[in-house]
């Protein structure tokens, strides 16, 4: 009877811990940390830009976006659509309130050119992605560019599903104040 009671004791301290650690309160209002003001600016990046079609990932400080051809390119080009203009004004904008620090950006084509045609092209769109970025504050010095062509395909029976641009990108974590 007395260890259920500790139990409860420690699982109520434990939630209590998890909430302080999100918000702090002063003068009866509570101020979200600024890890908690990172998380929902990342949360609500991605629910924005995931409506669009583009899928997001994180693990740790690291997050994962891939931009399907439908939206990045026309077919076969390096021409960005004017659908995709908007979702990279919002990626940048993330990248440099996150302080980013490292920044891949990979082109990936189907197999129906050649290999060099293909390995070209998927060069092409990754350095046009990461001009695009350029021109909106972010450091060149930051970023690599890749073009994987048909290496690494997403999907075996699909050649639309392989055409991407993926781009992970690594952010400064904040330093716990003692």
């Amino acid at each position: 009877m007395l260890m259920a009671g500790y139990a409860k004791f420690f699982i109520l301290l434990f939630i209590f811990l998890l909430l302080s650690s999100c918000a702090k309160k002063t003068n009866n209002i509570y101020v979200e940390t600024p890890e908690a003001q990172r998380r929902a600016m990342i949360r609500d990046f991605a629910q924005q830009v995931s409506k669009k079609g583009v899928i997001v990932t994180q693990v740790g400080d690291t997050i994962g976006l891939v931009f399907p051809e439908r939206i990045a390119f026309r077919h076969c080009s390096a021409n960005l659509n004017t659908g995709s203009l908007l979702l990279l004004d919002h990626t940048a904008q993330l990248m440099r309130k996150l302080e980013t620090i490292a920044v891949q950006v990979s082109g990936y084509t189907d197999c129906k050119a050649s290999y060099v045609l293909n390995r070209s092209l998927s060069k092409r769109q990754a350095e046009v992605f990461a001009e695009y970025l350029f021109e909106r504050g972010l450091d060149a010095r930051l970023v690599h560019t890749v073009g994987y062509a048909t290496e690494d395909p997403a999907v075996t029976t699909n050649a639309e599903g392989n055409r991407r641009i993926e781009i992970l990108f690594q952010y400064l974590p904040l330093l716990k104040q003692y």
